[in-house]
């Protein structure tokens, strides 16, 4: 009954976070502590797990029905959703994108219980270097490619340092911006600032996005052949959950990359081809968000900002 429980809430909670534009799970997990915090080990596993995944399923629909995205990975969508509209091929991407994003579940699940044992011996790639150069690649891949200016992407690096430096340092007996608060030696706590970072800031821009929605029209939609279609894209698929796949083990970057790499990688492929790209990186993210799991249940480590809270509440 605990994990019937467990797998409803998640799958409401996954489907509130796909269908909310910029909601994000980890805005949702910090709304929910006070229920969540109740709850056993095992209840918050499972619902962790289930609304991760639910939500990357939905994402899709506020992207391409309305034009504004409703998960982070689904932002690609949002570069060729005029093509899709002018070619008549919504609703056709709609079925290409809720089958890519199946196939490619089952797929990664299958290869998590096979390799489990591999990944339970294999864990060199969190070591600290290792994680340390992800750190550093992720951050010069935020510095050039944000939507900011160069100067304020580095002021804003800079600043995040700082507040990471926060609190007392046993090696070198000193403490940092501490004001002799004992509360703050440990560093700043996590779910304070997540909240400010992500919660906060994702929430007030949900009513800001509710404002801007579009009008889409479906006036140009034809039929289609489902089965030639599943058919015709399944190597598409295939291709990009392995993709995704790879890219969810990433320390510290996890799913964040994984629909853009297969977007891209698709893009080079079929540039002429919008329908193929949208499944393409609907399928990668689905796949990271299910091996992203994989450090966080058999190893306890944190990958992306929604597994932090996870390990908050669990604490």
């Amino acid at each position: 009954m605990e994990l019937l429980i467990a797998t409803f809430f998640g799958f409401m909670g996954g489907l509130l976070i796909g269908l909310l534009p910029g909601f994000g799970t980890t805005s949702f997990l910090i709304l929910s502590f006070p229920f969540i915090a109740d709850q056993s080990l095992l209840f918050c596993i499972v619902f962790y797990c289930i609304l991760s995944s639910v939500s990357q399923y939905f994402g899709s629909i506020t992207t391409l029905s309305f034009g504004v995205p409703g998960e982070g990975t689904s932002l690609p969508l949002l570069d060729i959703r005029d093509k899709l509209l002018k070619l008549g091929k919504i609703s056709e991407t709609h079925f290409l994108c809720a089958y890519g994003s199946l196939l490619a579940s089952l797929i990664s699940g299958i290869l998590i219980l096979s390799l489990t044992s591999v990944f339970s011996q294999a864990i060199f790639y969190l070591k600290s270097y290792i994680s340390l150069v992800c750190a550093l690649i992720g951050i010069f891949l935020c510095i050039l490619y944000s939507n900011n200016k160069i100067l304020i992407s580095i002021a804003l690096v800079i600043s995040g340092w700082s507040v990471g430096k926060i609190g007392y340092d046993e090696i070198y007996n000193q403490s940092f911006l501490t004001f002799n608060n004992v509360y703050l030696y440990a560093g700043i706590p996590v779910l304070p600032a997540i909240m400010g970072i992500y919660a906060i800031p994702n929430i007030t821009k949900i009513f800001y996005e509710l404002k801007k929605f579009p009008n889409s029209t479906y006036s140009h939609e034809v039929s289609f052949d489902k089965i030639k279609l599943t058919v015709h894209n399944t190597k598409v698929i295939l291709r990009s959950t392995l993709i995704g796949f790879v890219s969810g083990l990433v320390p510290y970057v996890g799913n964040g990359i994984s629909s853009y790499l297969a977007f891209l990688t698709e893009k080079k492929l079929n540039p002429n081809n919008p329908v193929a790209q949208a499944t393409a990186a609907e399928s990668a993210n689905n796949a990271a968000n299910l091996s992203v799991l994989i450090p966080l249940i058999l190893l306890g480590v944190a990958i992306v900002p929604s597994e932090f809270v996870l390990l908050e509440i669990i604490l």
